[in-house]
């Protein structure tokens, strides 16, 4: 299966070597994909209201300051969560947090990375509080639809493809306020408007198998 909406990915080699190695661990979709937002998600928005016109973007303030205000909290959020996971499910729980940066990975390497992973990999995705501001997030949904697997949301409630829409939506209109792209979120959202007379394995309730 492959998703259409084109993905700067320029390290296929690495991205299936890395993939290979969940085997040893992973039989066939065997386990529980937590998505988390990382460098962007609510945080971002809101964060970037604050600084919005006052830092260059390519500064060393500006990453600095990205990093403490949105990605070492997202990190621990998705910490503290899975932790709580793993004494639920009976089974490895995934936490795409903790991998280290890889040098020249583009962010559609890392999204192709995880859609590739729960494909191959993950009978259930655990979707963290805001993770319809997340273009990464927003694709794991996608690809998890897909491939029906289960979809929860943080508290391991089953999600439902209407509620997915609409807070896709709300996240579009907040991010826009911010001056964020939304194109990809669109497209996302426009692909799950279309699967609407497919079955949504979101319903189907949680497990701790």
């Amino acid at each position: 299966m492959s998703i259409e909406f084109p993905l700067n990915v320029k390290h296929e080699p690495e991205i299936n070597l890395l993939l290979q190695a969940f085997c040893s661990v992973i039989e066939g979709r065997a386990s529980v994909y937590v998505s988390a937002p990382f460098t962007s998600g609510k945080r971002f928005s809101e964060w970037r209201c604050t600084w919005m016109g006052t830092l260059d973007r390519s500064s060393q303030e500006y990453r600095a300051a990205h990093r403490r205000e949105v990605i070492e909290p997202n990190k621990e959020h998705a910490h503290a969560i899975v932790r709580q996971l793993r004494t639920r499910f009976r089974k490895p729980v995934i936490d795409p947090t903790a991998l280290p940066d890889i040098p020249g990975w583009t962010q559609g390497d890392y999204h192709a990375f995880w859609a590739r992973f729960i494909e191959s990999y993950a009978d259930t995705v655990v979707f963290l509080d805001g993770w319809q501001y997340s273009n990464g997030c927003s694709y794991e949904l996608l690809t998890a639809d897909r491939c029906k697997a289960t979809l929860l949301d943080e508290r391991c409630r089953p999600l439902g493809r209407e509620e997915t829409i609409r807070l896709i939506y709300q996240a579009i209109d907040e991010l826009e306020k911010s001056s964020i792209d939304t194109d990809f979120l669109r497209w996302v959202v426009d692909q799950l408007s279309h699967q609407a007379d497919q079955p949504w394995e979101g319903s189907s309730g949680s497990s701790s198998d």
